[in-house]
């Protein structure tokens, strides 16, 4: 059951990544991070706030050609990855049907496959977050004490925090919870516990030195992501929240409120329960909120979700099994099919609206040479696909733009969030209309404007 499952994410994925197209946003960030490391150049977009773990991964794809592809590929493999660890480390927590079921039903939900195959920090995080569950459980009640193997809660809670530093949300709730059922089992293992804990500093030190030096503030980075969070007042995410967690689908959805109303008498389940709910919590309180941000606790209420319902199939499938199975079988495979085609379509439409990305990258690339710097509201993705100096609109006059011998203002027609009008008018005057570029997507055509040196400096 678990090779046709795992064979059948594998073929959905594949198509995925095939149909992913240009690199969105955030993963040009990370590409932009991975290539400075390997290679050097322009890494406009990639701010301090990023995480570097992400962007260390990120040079995998980029040593294999560092094409869309390989990306989209990797983000898959990331992703398939992710359930494996999430299906193998769950049947030794829940009943092996459930983790399984789990497993299925976050595979194929619909932001998980539209999500799950872009080169994103989160879904590796949650993977990590989830081991570091996972250790913690078996180690505190496991016979005869805790073990040396308590000491992996180090790197597995430092890993998560490089690959997403949003991750220090989370582990702190891990932590606390654990201490707070178990703390005669930690207590008894103090030497253990105070080793990991020093092993989780000395790892944490990187971060710590690179933050007092860009900031003077070992916190530096971290308020600095904060910063540079959407706007939104405390509170925000959690509308965020409510509006786009219908899109998870109706099975997710029904095995993540089980999870929610069912907490388990066992210590082990209770602990991922009371987790999973911190997370929500403490996410909830942020300004803005995506669902991938949720993709740890969404697993955790789900997987307990359907520990419930298979421990209630259980009991009944003796008296009515068959039908319960058809009918169960019936509403999985129906949600599946609508989460596959939905997800397909957005991948599609998505990459269609994109494509004019790399249209107008391939025109600055062919005109002419020397220095480069492009204005527009993609920064990370201009930078990735031209290799040029990057920024917004509002640095039209920054010496860092004016200093580059080829300087481009590109505008998307179909997008709000830009300069209009009068001020428009105000970046573009005395530039000439270089091209325009037509698309089909809701980014609309791309409109390059540029001006030489000799426009600018007189002298």
């Amino acid at each position: 059951m678990a090779i046709a499952l795992f064979g059948a994410l594998l073929a959905v994925f594949a198509t995925l990544s095939l149909l992913g197209g240009p690199l969105g946003h955030d993963e040009s960030a990370y590409a932009l991070g991975g290539r400075g490391m390997l290679h050097g150049g322009e890494t406009t977009g990639f701010g301090t706030y990023r995480s570097y773990g992400t962007a260390v991964l990120a040079t995998i794809p980029i040593a294999f050609g560092a094409g869309d592809l390989a990306f989209r590929i990797f983000g898959s493999s990331i992703a398939l990855l992710t359930m494996f660890v999430y299906w193998r480390a769950g049947r030794r927590i829940v009943r092996p049907g459930a983790a399984l079921l789990a497993v299925a039903a976050i595979g194929t939900s619909w932001i998980f496959l539209r999500r799950g195959h872009e080169m994103l920090s989160d879904v590796p995080s949650s993977a990590l977050l989830f081991l570091l569950v996972f250790v913690m459980a078996r180690e505190v009640t496991r016979e005869g004490g805790i073990s040396t193997r308590f000491l992996l809660v180090a790197p597995l809670a430092a890993g998560a925090f490089y690959v997403r530093y949003g991750s220090v949300l989370t582990s702190p709730v891990i932590f606390v919870t654990a201490a707070a059922l178990w703390p005669r089992e930690l207590w008894r293992a103090k030497r253990i516990v105070a080793a990991t804990c020093a092993m989780l500093t000395v790892l944490l030190i990187p971060h710590l030195a690179l933050a007092i030096h860009w900031f003077d503030n070992p916190l530096g980075i971290l308020l600095r992501s904060r910063e540079a969070e959407a706007p939104g007042g405390p509170g925000g995410a959690l509308l965020d929240y409510a509006v786009t967690l219908p899109r998870l689908g109706v099975v997710v959805g029904v095995l993540m409120m089980i999870g929610i109303a069912r907490p388990c008498n066992d210590r082990v389940l209770r602990f991922i329960w009371i987790v999973s709910l911190g997370q929500l919590a403490v996410l909830c309180l942020r300004g803005h909120g995506e669902l991938r941000y949720l993709f740890f606790a969404i697993f955790l209420l789900t997987m307990l979700g359907a520990h419930v319902v298979c421990e209630w199939l259980a009991k009944i499938l003796s008296h009515r099994g068959r039908w319960v199975m058809v009918a169960a079988s019936t509403v999985f495979a129906l949600n599946a099919a609508a989460c596959v085609g939905l997800a397909t379509d957005v991948v599609v439409r998505r990459a269609v609206s994109r494509q004019v990305l790399v249209d107008t990258a391939v025109f600055i690339g062919s005109d002419g040479t020397g220095s480069c710097a492009v204005l527009s509201r993609f920064t990370a993705q201009m930078t990735w696909y031209t290799g040029c100096w990057g920024s917004t609109f509002g640095d039209a006059d920054d010496p860092m733009f004016l200093r580059h011998e080829r300087r481009y203002i590109v505008f998307f027609e179909g997008l709000h969030d830009q300069p209009s009008g009068q001020a428009r008018d105000k970046i573009v005057a005395g530039l000439k209309l270089a091209a325009h570029l037509s698309s089909q997507g809701r980014l609309g055509d791309a409109s390059i404007y540029t001006r030489d040196r000799r426009d600018l400096d007189p002298r």
